[in-house]
């Protein structure tokens, strides 16, 4: 009789953070969800499933360290390493080297901890994460109205205590939510439904999402804000102007509110369902609806921050919150993060920058103390940057533009990862790293960085081979071998544990299981409301004498708006399920456009990107869930991807975020 053991941990696919329960019986081993959990309550989704397969059976698997293609010894590895790093360090200086953080990097505490470390040692401001591609305009926003209380702040809804919630620009039936944790999202909303909850989903894909809710928009995608501003008009016609000032915290200054109503004044219903291509009809019954409600929430995703005016599209939801008098309350949204514990005043507006002081040739600037990823080609072509180490993630299917001959053209470019992908393809020095089952970590990187509002820790549950190893290892190894005390803890790698590296992460000893109640999430200090910085954007969007107008454009042939998205296989750019429609790219398109434009022939068709100039081959796949005159290309294993048809020089001139969606693609049909 084999004894059974049953190991209690949590999954690092998202920032969900499911608990799991690893049975390990005989030679085989059992995922399933983890019910005592107090955060997922046993639900796991697909991907958590395929936790063991993923990294145990996968063939992908990276099982060896290279250099330059060829296998070799672990420290002939880091020797190699460890000596050009030095000398690029000695001829072009330490912001020469860099490190991108990837999402799976986020989700490793130690990792990115020592990552960080190891930067700091050699004097390096060259610091990357993913967060200046995926969710920085979010952030940002949070920063303006909290007059910097903490850069990392993000939104949290509490739908279920909402009557009435907007779902834009996110589908957490796949993510699980954008930077905080909403899982288990389907079944939820079908209870919340049946109990009387009303959702507005407002996207250009016809989601499942969008299928359940109480209304639906398919809004033409970069329009949002539009619709958000007429529902803010309407909603201060209904309060009237002492309320609104009351609810915006700014009594004293009414010119602010006359000027919010003046820069919306011009949008209607009419106007608004002719520039967003929506149903007037749906657009009237829904406001209708919104202003019945008393408890309003809403959920944004990349579809917001992705988009040329997200910033603008996120905010203006706040000023909806706010103005229903449901921010920070219960049944609204909580910011919730690290916020300095101060008791609510009218701070004055000397408030931290949000931006980084290390500034890029084209004026970039990114968060505190980071360089955004747009700025990559041109740091790479200035020859300021060197080396790039890659931890947990893929610059080729992220990174805006063509990067592939610039990541080809670094003297170094290493990739830390578990599987096989495109950036490993480039990288001339490949370290294989323990995946989630395999290090013990914790999620006090993202409970103090990220706002995920859960902390939770677990030990190694399955044993990897020696060559496989926690990529905290990686850089302290790299620095004994430089002469650099990483960890901070002044002994040499091998007599360190991964818990000690945690331990070294601020706040982490006192840290056990615990998920933040929406009290203690709550804003500490007087909320911006209004920042002088988004007022003036919303002018200039609505300024008649600009490129804006409310009107429908003109559709050109071959000619579509590109929308955002993903598989549901497809997380953290890795194939977390075996899917073959992410085997090449694929354009997902109505089958009306189709038709209009297309013979029934069976081919491949070149994308284009009109604002790079750069060109993908695709198939395509009909399906009418897409907005007619759109287009959706999720990502793909192909070395130029959708990410190829982005421009690093069309991104957000407060973030540098680049525009990921709403832009135009020309697509034509290859004739053999």
């Amino acid at each position: 009789m084999h004894k059974r053991e049953i190991i209690t941990t949590y999954c690092r696919f998202c920032l969900g953070f499911c608990g799991l329960k690893i049975e390990k019986k005989n030679d085989t081993i059992k995922v399933l969800g983890d019910k005592s959990n107090l955060n997922s309550k046993g639900y796991i989704c697909r991907k958590g499933a395929n936790i063991f397969n993923f990294y145990s059976r996968s063939k992908s698997r990276i099982n060896d360290y290279f250099i330059k293609k060829n296998v070799v010894e672990k420290e002939t590895f880091f020797k190699n390493l460890s000596t050009n790093l030095t000398k690029i360090i000695m001829k072009y200086g330490p912001n020469s080297v860099g490190v991108y953080f990837g999402s799976h990097a986020i989700l490793d505490s130690s990792g990115i901890w020592s990552g960080m470390g190891f930067l700091k040692r050699i004097s390096s401001n060259s610091f990357f994460t993913v967060g200046s591609i995926d969710n920085i305009n979010k952030l940002y926003v949070a920063h303006e109205i909290t007059r910097g209380a903490n850069a990392g702040m993000s939104n949290r809804a509490d739908i279920d205590n909402s009557d009435f919630c907007i779902i834009i620009g996110s589908n957490p039936d796949i993510s699980n939510g954008h930077l905080y944790s909403n899982i288990n999202f389907k079944k939820r909303h079908k209870q919340l439904l049946e109990n009387g909850l009303k959702t507005l989903c407002i996207d250009p894909k016809l989601t499942d999402v969008a299928k359940r809710s109480s209304f639906y928009l398919n809004v033409k995608p970069n329009n949002d804000y539009i619709i958000l501003s007429l529902f803010v008009k309407k909603l201060l016609e209904q309060i009237g102007d002492d309320v609104a000032l009351k609810r915006l915290y700014i009594t004293k200054e009414p010119h602010k509110l006359n000027r919010l109503k003046k820069a919306i004044q011009e949008v209607n219903i009419s106007n608004t369902a002719l520039s967003c291509d929506v149903s007037s009809t749906v657009l009237s019954d829904t406001i209708i609806s919104f202003l019945e409600s008393s408890k309003f929430s809403f959920i944004s995703g990349t579809g917001v921050s992705f988009a040329k005016n997200g910033a603008l599209t996120e905010w203006l939801l706040y000023i909806l919150s706010a103005l229903k008098g449901c921010f920070d309350v219960v049944g609204g949204n909580h910011l919730f993060g690290n916020v300095k514990n101060n008791k609510k005043k009218n701070f004055d507006n000397n408030y931290p920058s949000f931006h980084s002081k290390v500034v890029t040739k084209e004026k970039k600037v990114a968060r505190e103390n980071e360089l955004p990823c747009s700025a990559f080609r041109d740091l790479v072509v200035d020859k300021k940057l060197k080396a790039l180490i890659v931890l947990g993630g893929n610059p080729v299917s992220s990174f805006p533009s063509n990067i592939n001959n610039e990541l080809s053209h670094l003297d170094i470019l290493v990739s830390l990862n578990t599987h096989n992908n495109q950036t490993v393809k480039l990288a001339n020095y490949v370290c294989p790293v323990a995946g989630q089952l395999e290090r013990a970590d914790s999620t006090i990187y993202t409970s103090l960085h990220v706002s995920s509002g859960i902390q939770q820790d677990t030990e190694a549950v399955i044993n990897s081979d020696e060559t496989k190893i926690p990529s905290w290892k990686f850089f302290s190894h790299l620095g004994d071998l430089m002469g650099l005390d990483v960890v901070g803890l002044n002994r040499l790698t091998e007599d360190i544990d991964t818990k000690e590296v945690i331990d070294t992460i601020k706040g982490s000893k006192s840290r056990s299981f615990y998920k933040m109640s929406l009290p203690e999430s709550s804003l500490a200090c007087m909320p911006n409301l209004l920042p002088e910085i988004l007022m003036s954007e919303l002018e200039n969007v609505f300024n008649f004498n600009s490129n804006v107008h409310l009107d429908k454009e003109n559709i050109q042939p071959h000619t579509f708006t590109l929308i955002c998205g993903r598989h549901r296989d497809f997380l953290n750019t890795s194939e977390a399920v075996e899917n073959k429609l992410m085997k090449g790219n694929t354009v997902y398109m109505n089958p009306h456009d189709y038709n209009s434009y297309y013979n029934n022939e069976s081919s491949n068709f070149e994308v284009t990107g009109l604002d790079t100039g750069n060109s993908i081959v695709s198939k395509i796949q009909l399906s009418s869930e897409i907005k007619r005159g759109c287009v959706w290309i999720p990502q793909s294993d192909e070395m130029k991807n959708i990410s190829t048809l982005c421009c690093d020089k069309n991104v957000y001139k407060n973030t540098a975020m680049p525009v990921q969606t709403g832009f135009k693609v020309k697509i034509i049909q290859i004739i053999k």
